[in-house]
């Protein structure tokens, strides 16, 4: 198992594509003795995921909500980096939704794994999950939580959200993205000048200055330009 983390932080050391992370974790999952992988990278609502689960599978779970009683994505919630979890011993003292979720998920082979959760910043996590159709992932109990985290944690600062060489002619301040970012996170200007300790007239500059960066006509468009580019 923590041969497998080796190999994948091995893996990441540059910036990889959605493509390339498809493939890098295919073959994690496999050294761990898994068939299918996911990495969810959960952000205001719009969770960009990367899977080879079951295209079925992938309905039923959107069709259903599961999103709300996975296991996996409460854990993450409430501060569980490691989480390794196996459907026969979970349906026994949770919910009737989370023991359909776990019924519904070993009709198409996933039935054990394990998850890393990793922290990306202003509340928002990422998390990587191996799956597989035995009862139990054995080589899930061998994990080195160290390494696992740092693995997970590479994957995620290298992954190359779709950006174009755009992102590259863009050069965001710390203080513009960060003044950014918080406004994408609902806050006034007056809250973010509180958070960061600056005045607001401050704020009200990194903004414009990140504004006319993004060639954007205002804030509402400059952040959704940054959140596209993967700059905020």
């Amino acid at each position: 198992m923590n041969t497998a983390f080796e190999h994948l932080i091995d893996s990441v050391g540059a910036p990889i594509s959605e493509t390339g992370l498809r493939h890098i974790l295919h073959k994690f999952a496999s050294e761990c003795g898994s068939k299918y992988f996911c990495y969810l990278d959960m952000r205001n609502g719009e969770n960009f995921v990367v899977s080879n689960y079951p295209k079925e599978w992938q309905g039923i779970y959107f069709e259903k909500n599961y999103f709300r009683v996975d296991p996996v994505v409460t854990q993450a919630k409430r501060g569980s980096y490691i989480y390794n979890w196996a459907s026969a011993d979970n349906e026994k003292n949770t919910s009737r939704d989370v023991a359909n979720f776990f019924g519904d998920a070993t009709e198409f082979g996933i039935r054990s794994g394990f998850s890393i959760t990793v922290p990306t910043g202003f509340g928002h996590k990422a998390i990587i999950t191996v799956a597989s159709d035995l009862k139990d992932l054995s080589t899930a109990h061998t994990m080195n939580p160290q390494l696992a985290m740092v693995a997970a944690t590479m994957i995620h600062k290298s992954l190359n959200h779709g950006e174009t060489d755009i992102k590259r002619e863009i050069n965001l301040t710390p203080r513009e993205a960060t003044c950014l970012r918080w406004l994408s996170e609902g806050k006034s200007m007056q809250e973010i000048s509180d958070i960061l300790g600056i005045g607001a007239r401050s704020v009200r500059f990194y903004l414009d200055e990140a504004k006319t960066k993004l060639s954007a006509i205002n804030t509402v468009q400059a952040v959704y330009i940054a959140t596209r580019l993967n700059l905020i």
